[in-house]
């Protein structure tokens, strides 16, 4: 049932997953999460219409999986995408990835049932374990020529038809990863 978070300018780091540093996102799974605001003395993260970032808004942490856009386009500024970022959000149907994204981290769009379109980084380097899992309206997918690696059980549980592949890629593509 939480709907907002206020962070205060006393919150140095958050994480998920003690250990992982790709993980962020302590909201996961807080499907009621509309909005994340960050006290602006905070020397570490901010927020930008609800969406959590570290100060420099190079890495996006979090978002809401409550918020009830239809589609967001991630700022030119963000370089990573954080562990679970956006999972679990049922309103987001399209997104925009600008090219100065060159990372994301494991589950980062999963179970976003109505997410159907998105245009992926140029620079993006490889696509992390889950990432696509259980998107059910995601049916094409253009993967960029950066894309060089695709980790395990990325479209797991998705409804994907269409891929397009532009690249080649460094290792074997695993038996797991649809």
């Amino acid at each position: 049932t939480l709907t907002k978070v206020r962070l205060p300018k006393t919150i140095a780091s958050i994480d998920h997953y003690a250990g992982y540093e790709d993980c962020k996102n302590p909201f996961t799974g807080c499907t009621s999460l509309e909005a994340i605001e960050v006290d602006k003395e905070n020397h570490w993260m901010c927020s930008v219409d609800g969406v959590l970032f570290n100060k420099e808004k190079t890495w996006l942490y979090c978002y809401p999986a409550g918020a009830k856009r239809n589609a967001y386009n991630i700022p030119e500024s963000v370089e990573s995408i954080g562990g679970a970022a956006f999972a679990y959000n049922p309103y987001l149907t399209s997104l925009y990835m600008p090219n100065s994204v060159t990372r994301m981290a494991f589950s980062t769009f999963s179970d976003c049932k109505s997410l159907n379109s998105i245009r992926l980084s140029e620079n993006l380097k490889y696509i992390s374990a889950r990432a696509f899992a259980n998107c059910e309206s995601l049916h094409l997918l253009d993967i960029p020529a950066s894309v060089s690696e695709f980790e395990e059980s990325v479209f797991s549980g998705s409804s994907i038809k269409t891929i397009v592949i532009r690249g080649s890629f460094s290792k074997e593509l695993r038996k797991d990863t649809f």
